[in-house]
C-alpha cells in the first residue's frame, strides 16, 4: 500500500467474472473476501479492495458507513447474464444474518439491462401460501403455479427484500445493486438438483401474497433530471439522465458515491475546467468515488448518457449478539 497521506481519487476495479450453472456473474464492485478485486489504475493500482478499506477506512466509505459496516465496503455491484433459469432463492435480513451467519443481510435492486421477448422473473407468491403446502410443492416440483410471474423489459427496476422468494429466467441481463453480502438460500432447483437449503431457510420465507411491479421512479432534486429508485435501505439509488455536467458538492466528506454507466459515456472530473483530471465511466463500467473526494463534476461524454448513482443509505444497526460476542 502506498503513502496513506496522499488524497484518494475515483477508483475503477478490475471486474471479476465467474460461471454458474445458469449463466455468469461479473462483479464490478465487490468487497467479499473471496471476491477481492484490484484497483485498476493510478498510484493505488494493484491493491485489493480489502487492502484499500483496511488502510483508508472511513476515508473510503464515510463515517456513518464505516461505523455500521467497519472495514467491509457496504455496497455490492454485479451484472448477471442469465442464460438458463436460476434456482428459486431467498435472502435473509440483517438481524438474522448477523445472529446465524455472522454476515450482513441482503436487500437488492435488479435493473434490467437486456431482456428477450419471453424473459421472465419470479418474485413472491400470487396467493397467501400455507407453509406446509409450499414445502410439498417444492419437493414435488409444483412450485411454479404459486409464484408471481413477471415479464420484465429493458429499463425496469425491481426491489427485492429479504424473505421474498425470487428467480430470474433465461434471456436476461441484470444489474444487481445490493448490500455487501452474497448470503442466499436455494429453495428449489426446478428438478435440476436435489441439493437445496429449503429446510434451513424455511422460517425466513414470507408466505404472504404480494403484487410485485417495477419500481415507480420518483423525481429527485439533484440539480438536473434525476429519478429515485430506492431509499432508506443500506443504499440509495438514483437514475441520472445526463444532458449537462452535474456538480456534486458537500461541505465536508460525508459518504461514498458509486456510479454505473447504463448507456452512453460519462466521466468524473475534479474541477469544471475542461483540462481537469478525468476519470472515465464508459457504458457498463462502475466507478467508486471515495468519501474523501466530496467535490467533483459528473460529465456526460456522449448523447443519451444515463448513469445510476448509488449512495450510502440508512446505516445497518449492528446486532447486540455480535457486539457482545
Amino acid at each position: 500500500m502506498q503513502d496513506s497521506e496522499k488524497k484518494l481519487y475515483p477508483l475503477h476495479f478490475l471486474p471479476r467474472t465467474g460461471e454458474t450453472p445458469w449463466g455468469s456473474v461479473t462483479y464490478t464492485l465487490a468487497d467479499l473476501g473471496y471476491i477481492d478485486p484490484e484497483v485498476a489504475g493510478g498510484w493505488l493500482a494493484g491493491n485489493t479492495f480489502s487492502e484499500l478499506m483496511e488502510t483508508y477506512l472511513e476515508r473510503v466509505s464515510g463515517d456513518e458507513a464505516f461505523e455500521a459496516f467497519g472495514t467491509q465496503f457496504p455496497v455490492l455491484v454485479k451484472v448477471l447474464d442469465v442464460r438458463e433459469r436460476q434456482p428459486l432463492c431467498l435472502t435473509a435480513g440483517d438481524e438474522v444474518a448477523a445472529q446465524r451467519y455472522d454476515a450482513f443481510g441482503k436487500t437488492f435492486l435488479w435493473h434490467v439491462l437486456e431482456a428477450s421477448e419471453d424473459a421472465e422473473l419470479f418474485i413472491g407468491f400470487n396467493r397467501d401460501m400455507d407453509a406446509s403446502a409450499f414445502y410439498t410443492r417444492c419437493r414435488s416440483g409444483q412450485v411454479e403455479p404459486v409464484l408471481n410471474r413477471l415479464r420484465p423489459r429493458k429499463g425496469d427496476t425491481f426491489l427485492v427484500r429479504p424473505g421474498t422468494v425470487f428467480a430470474a429466467g433465461a434471456g436476461l441481463k441484470l444489474l444487481e445493486i445490493s448490500e455487501s453480502s452474497e448470503l442466499m438460500f436455494h429453495l428449489h432447483g426446478w428438478g435440476k438438483t436435489e441439493e437445496d437449503d429449503l429446510e434451513e431457510a424455511f422460517d425466513l420465507i414470507d408466505f404472504r401474497k404480494s403484487e410485485p411491479a417495477p419500481v415507480a421512479e420518483t423525481p429527485v432534486d439533484k440539480g438536473g433530471a434525476a429519478f429515485g429508485l430506492a431509499s432508506g435501505e443500506a443504499f440509495t439509488a438514483v437514475r441520472l439522465p445526463l444532458a449537462q455536467p452535474l456538480h456534486i458538492s458537500a461541505q465536508a466528506p460525508g459518504s461514498f458515491a458509486v456510479y454505473h454507466c447504463l448507456q452512453g459515456s460519462a466521466a468524473v472530473r475534479l474541477s469544471e475546467r475542461p483540462d481537469a483530471e478525468r476519470f472515465p465511466i464508459p457504458s457498463g463500467a462502475t466507478l467508486l468515488v471515495p468519501a474523501e473526494v466530496f467535490d467533483f463534476f459528473l460529465v456526460p461524454e456522449a448523447p443519451g448518457t444515463q448513469v445510476l448513482e448509488i449512495l450510502g443509505g440508512t446505516p445497518v444497526t449492528k446486532d447486540s449478539y455480535l457486539e457482545n460476542g
